[in-house]
Formats: structure tokens, sequence, C-alpha cells
């Protein structure tokens, strides 16, 4: 896969020049997972159901399609590239946004000397996050770079921040995905004009992406992605975590596109 590098260089110029004229709050957190979690004013953790949060119990949306939303993952193997436990926000926080509907841009940045290409669609799906943070659901999954979700009134009143779910997010992919060495997440809810003009950083790597998967595990005629490997035992096949949690992936579109 092309190497994102450039992209992180972009997306930091990028963030430079935006701040001239929004506000932006850096917050530097620890790298452990444990102390991530430590005084959350949530719950942090796999729940049996995932949250759903109706418009009347909505204290703010990020992200709505009448707005402007965005989200995508950079990730490379240059750690230096990275300030670990790094969240940066630009634009309003949510405990001063109650009641509002914002513009919502997500980007996660990645690190680790073992990651992969075939890795990019499993760091994709655990963004999937709605039954993870508690009084947090993300109504439309990252799809074409896009991502919607709500904010509980419960969970704002308890004092949920996006530095709640910039170290949840952090704790959940170091805990999950133990190749990730390092995490630093970027929040934008300036303006749509700013979430706009990522769109085009977003688009890109999102081909990129795709064009590499295809390349690397073959594309059916319905749009998926199967591995062509030339092991032919896929027990002795250093990827074959990565194909099963890829094929389950898969699964859960097709299951998707056939209720749709």
């Amino acid at each position: 896969m092309e190497t994102f590098d450039t992209y992180i260089e972009r997306l930091r110029d990028y963030l430079k020049d935006i701040e001239k004229q929004a506000p932006v709050l850096e917050i530097e957190c620890p790298s452990e997972i444990d102390k991530l979690l430590q005084e959350s004013p949530i719950r942090i953790g796999s729940q049996e159901k995932a949250n759903i949060i109706l418009k009347e119990d909505t204290a703010v949306e990020l992200g709505n399609p009448s707005l402007a939303s965005c989200a995508f993952i950079l990730w490379t193997s240059n750690l230096q590239l990275l300030k670990d436990g790094r969240i940066t926000l630009v634009g309003p926080d949510i405990p001063e946004s109650i009641g509002q509907s914002l513009p919502f841009a997500q980007i996660l940045l990645i690190g680790g000397s073992e990651i992969k290409d075939q890795h990019h669609l499993v760091l994709e799906q655990h963004q999937l996050i709605s039954n993870k943070i508690e009084g947090y659901m993300i109504r439309l999954a990252p799809q074409r770079h896009r991502m919607w979700t709500r904010v509980s009134r419960v969970a704002a009143e308890k004092g949920f921040s996006f530095e709640t779910l910039g170290k949840a997010l952090m704790a959940i992919y170091k805990s999950e995905l133990r190749m990730i060495e390092a995490s630093e997440v970027v929040f934008i809810t300036s303006s749509k004009e700013d979430i706009r003009e990522l769109e085009k950083i977003a688009s890109e790597v999102n081909e990129i992406k795709n064009i590499a998967l295809a390349k690397r595990f073959g594309k059916t005629e319905d749009g998926f992605y199967e591995c062509i490997s030339d092991v032919a035992d896929c027990s002795v096949c250093p990827e074959q975590l990565i194909c099963d949690e890829i094929r389950d992936i898969i699964r859960l579109r097709r299951k998707s596109k056939a209720s749709t």
C-alpha cells in the first residue's frame, strides 16, 4: 500500500491552516490502557446491547447528513510521526454544545511496526464502538468516510466530552489490537467548510485502501474481498487471523446488504 506518511503530514499542514480561525484544544493523555480509562465519567467496555439514543434523549448530535461528517484512519510504522496519547479538538466541545447538531470529523492516527496493509479493514471496523462506550451511539457507520453519532443527555450530564471519547477510542484500539504501539485522535467540529476540505484527503486515502485490498485479497463481482493467498492450508498461513477478521466483516456487510 502507498504509505500514509505523506497524508499524516498533509493532515498536520491542514490543521495548521484551520487552527488560525477556530479554537483549538490539545490534550496530552497517558499511553497505558488502564491510565486512559482512569476517572472516565462513563463506562467503557463491551455491553450486552448497542446504545440506542432517541432524538429526545440526545444531548449533542455529531455529523448529521444535513451538515458534514468525515471519518478515516491513517496508520504508519514510523512512530516518530505520531504524538502518542494526544487528542486534538478543533471547534466546540460537547459540554458547550448541548442541544446542538455539529459538523463532525474524526481522524485516528495509528502507529505500529507490525501493522500491514491487510490490517486496514480491521482497523476501520474497530471504529464501530456503539456497544463499548456508554451513552454514545453511531447512527451511520464509517462508510465512504462518513460518521453520524449521538451523545445521550445522561452521558453529557456525567461529563462526556471529546477527551472522554478520545481516551476511550485509544484504550479500545490498544486493548483489542495488540500490534498498535501509538495512537492519536483528531476531532473537528468547527464548520462544514473545514470538514468538506478534509474530505479530499479522506477520498484519496479510501481509494488507496481499496486498490491495495483488491490487489491483495481479490474482489468478487458483488464488490467484496476474498483471499487469494498462495498458501493452501489456512492453518499454517501467517495471515490467518487477519483473514478471519476480514471474513467476519464481509459476512456482516453481506447480511446488512441483504436486509436492505
